[in-house]
């Protein structure tokens, strides 16, 4: 029979090797400082990622808000442009009615009878333009003065252009002191609302 042979550490506890666990083992080895370090380093790129991907995302609002404010100054500016536009075409409109006012009346006075004067002219939106005047009672020739100052207006080509008919509205004989008079009041129908001039004057006798 074969004799076993038994070791017995005769040492003290402090002096005997101690025994470490498998994963106190692990903790020490170098491969843990790896693993350890590689965690580490992961971490540090994450938080460098993120803090970039802040930094980029601030950016770029601060961008948008400034491309909201130069896409508000382009809006402004072009709302400005239209609007400049809109009265330079409503001064442009202005000088050309005032220039055919000028057409216009001069049309008239160059048929105006002698003895004949007008004491309004004003552009009514239904009635169109309205001649108001006077003339001098001189037995029945006034009547014919303003009948042939009507049908001269009517042959006038140009006049008639932005005039759809010439009425004579009303006619009554009145005083001036001791003058007798015959008032009138003319009508000239426009042809279409942009047919005639766009303002009318407010004059006293021509």
């Amino acid at each position: 029979m074969a004799a076993r042979l038994v070791t017995i550490n005769l040492l003290p506890g402090v002096q005997r090797a101690p025994s470490t666990s498998s994963l106190e083992q692990f903790h020490r080895s170098p491969l843990a400082w790896l693993i350890g370090s590689a965690l580490v380093g992961v971490a540090l790129a994450l938080f460098v990622t993120l803090r970039w991907y802040q930094v980029q995302v601030a950016q770029t609002a601060v961008h948008l808000q400034a491309l909201d404010q130069q896409k508000l100054t382009v809006f402004r500016l072009k709302d400005s442009l239209q609007a400049l536009q809109a009265q330079r075409q409503t001064y442009q409109q202005v000088q050309q009615a005032r220039s055919d006012w000028a057409h216009y009346l001069n049309m008239i006075s160059d048929h105006v009878p002698d003895g004949v004067w007008f004491s309004d002219l004003t552009l009514d939106p239904v009635r169109g333009l309205v001649l108001e005047g006077a003339a001098i009672s001189e037995g029945g020739e006034e009547m014919v003065r303003i009948g042939r100052f009507v049908q001269e207006l009517k042959a006038d080509v140009k006049f008639a252009e932005s005039v759809q008919d010439i009425q004579i509205e009303a006619i009554k004989r009145g005083q001036d002191g001791d003058i007798d008079l015959v008032f009138f009041t003319i009508i000239c129908t426009l042809a279409s609302p942009a047919a005639g001039p766009a303002a009318a004057p407010s004059g006293g006798p021509a």
